[in-house]
């Protein structure tokens, strides 16, 4: 065991991409099948011999030889800049990232049960920055370490196996991830409880004060409207006209915040109106 820890650690990270066969790449979304459910479980125990530590570090190599600008996402970049990968927190973090991969071979077999911790993980990792793009990179990562650590045993039909284990735990956390943008029942609350305040003004009031604020904010955005032209702008009847629509238009939203899919459609079709027919753009 100890003898293969050291010759694993003296490894040196490999080079090129993961190519994955076109056949390999149509397989990739199937269900494990019995042969490769026994196939990962006996591999992970040959690299967990080596040692969490030794395996995470490796891992983390490949990532930011592949991404050198992924060291932003983590906790220990500064210590990383002095360190390098002696760094402690980036020890202690890289086994924890092959503590999960092992939770997910450990419960392989019923993967359903793991997925509400899965979830969780990847809704934490959203609120450190982490996007959906950055799990390929990670998966494309963890197959180049385990082509090190098990050398001649990760042949072809291994990696479409461990392909196959990384798309589920990624998958799963990438729904989690979804969720970093949805409200609370608690935080629905707290907007219908606040609108009815901001609606008690008068839509017409609020929106000549949201108008204000966008113009103050980007004066060049007056130029998207018809009424950019009118003297005593924030007396003009167009433009209070139109900011108690927008604010009407809100409150409809609020007043669906526990089914906007009710909605959505009606949205979707207002964004492409504004999109299409007044140059509104995404930063807008």
């Amino acid at each position: 065991c100890c003898a293969r820890r050291r010759g694993y650690a003296k490894l040196s990270v490999s080079g090129g991409a993961t190519v994955v066969r076109v056949d390999q790449a149509q397989k990739a979304g199937e269900p494990l099948t019995h042969a490769e459910l026994s196939m990962v479980e006996d591999q992970w125990k040959k690299v967990t011999a080596l040692g969490a530590e030794t395996v995470g570090v490796l891992l983390f190599k490949h990532i930011f030889a592949d991404t050198p600008q992924a060291i932003d996402l983590f906790k220990f970049k500064a210590q990383f800049k002095t360190d390098g990968y002696e760094s402690p927190m980036l020890k202690a973090h890289a086994k924890k990232v092959v503590g999960t991969v092992g939770m997910a071979v450990d419960g392989i077999r019923e993967l359903d049960k793991l997925v509400p911790t899965l979830k969780e993980l990847g809704l934490r990792h959203a609120g450190y920055g982490v996007l959906p793009a950055h799990y390929d990179l990670v998966g494309a990562a963890f197959l180049k370490t385990l082509r090190d650590g098990l050398q001649d045993a990760f042949t072809p039909d291994a990696e479409l196996a461990w392909t196959k284990v990384w798309g589920a735990v990624a998958a799963a956390m990438k729904q989690g991830a979804a969720k970093k943008d949805e409200l609370s029942p608690e935080e629905v609350t707290l907007v219908e409880e606040t609108w009815e305040q901001v609606e008690g003004l008068g839509a017409e009031t609020v929106g000549v004060i949201l108008f204000k604020n966008i113009f103050e904010i980007a004066p060049e955005a007056k130029n998207l409207f018809s009424f950019k032209n009118e003297e005593n702008l924030y007396e003009s009847p167009k433009l209070k006209a139109h900011g108690a629509n927008v604010v009407n238009h809100v409150g409809i939203a609020v007043a669906h915040l526990h089914d906007l899919s009710k909605i959505a459609p009606t949205l979707q079709e207002l964004g492409k109106k504004h999109g299409k027919r007044y140059g509104v753009q995404p930063a807008h």
